[in-house]
């Protein structure tokens, strides 16, 4: 059955590009509210200013706020310095040196040895069991606290001590806003869908009432539907030699 000469294949594939569309805008909603990451100025839009407006400040107030506190943790976890905690951990638990354990390392390598943990042993007049596990322990004990999870928390409180809130305010603002962008979102969707002639009003009305009581399994299934479509469009956009393809996945349109 057509209407206004569209096909039935084409409104299926209109609606799931709707629900595609507001992955796109929902999965960066709920990136933000794991690990949120204003953006800099000049403009600053979406979901910062949506979040500042439920709490009560600024969307320069929140940015700087999270900037602050990025900044702070992002200089405590530089690679380097990281290595180099490792390293004197490794080396206390092993009773030697810091310079001593950069030595042996150093003389390994030279010596080419493929098997660098042994040599490295050998050198400090250590087994390799007590190498190994010294570095295990090491890492363990440095790395605690600065894992992706961690980082999130420890931002998250800092800004939430900055703008003088909770920590349960900051997150509910975020899980607030995250709906509200998605539903305004879609209704432009469908406007811009109903302005094309691509479906009817009212069955962008259904769309809306199907979204708003949408199963809870879809917000799972959506970012591998997501993935799905990005990996054929490039498959395809390859096979083609480059250039944009339009249309439905194998109709040649």
């Amino acid at each position: 059955m057509e209407v206004k000469g569209m096909t039935k294949r084409v409104k299926v594939f209109v609606l799931v590009s709707v629900v595609v569309a507001l992955l796109a805008a929902g999965s960066a909603a709920a990136v933000m509210a794991q690990e949120p990451a204003p953006p800099s100025e000049p403009g600053i839009k979406g979901l910062p200013v949506r979040v500042a407006e439920i709490l009560g400040v600024s969307p320069e107030e929140l940015v700087n706020a999270f900037q602050q506190v990025q900044q702070g943790v992002r200089e405590e976890i530089r690679p380097g310095e990281v290595q180099a905690r490792i390293m004197a951990r490794v080396a206390e638990l092993l009773g030697v040196s810091p310079e001593n354990l950069l030595n042996a390392l150093q003389q390994a390598q030279q010596e080419g040895r493929v098997r660098l943990p042994v040599r490295v042993a050998e050198i400090l007049g250590r087994s390799l069991e007590e190498l190994v596990n010294a570095f295990q322990q090491a890492q363990r004990e440095v790395t605690e606290g600065i894992r992706p999870p961690e980082i999130q928390a420890r931002v998250l409180a800092g800004v939430a001590g900055i703008l003088g809130i909770s920590l349960e305010t900051l997150v509910g603002a975020f899980q607030q806003a995250g709906p509200e962008m998605k539903a305004e979102a879609l209704g432009k969707f469908l406007e811009k869908a109903v302005e094309k002639g691509l479906i009817e009003e009212g069955e962008a009305i259904e769309i809306e009432d199907w979204w708003q009581n949408r199963p809870e399994a879809v917000d799972r299934v959506l970012p591998f539907v997501r993935k799905a479509r990005i990996s054929q469009a490039i498959r395809a956009w390859r096979i083609r030699g480059g250039g944009i393809v339009w249309g439905w996945p194998g109709s040649g349109n």
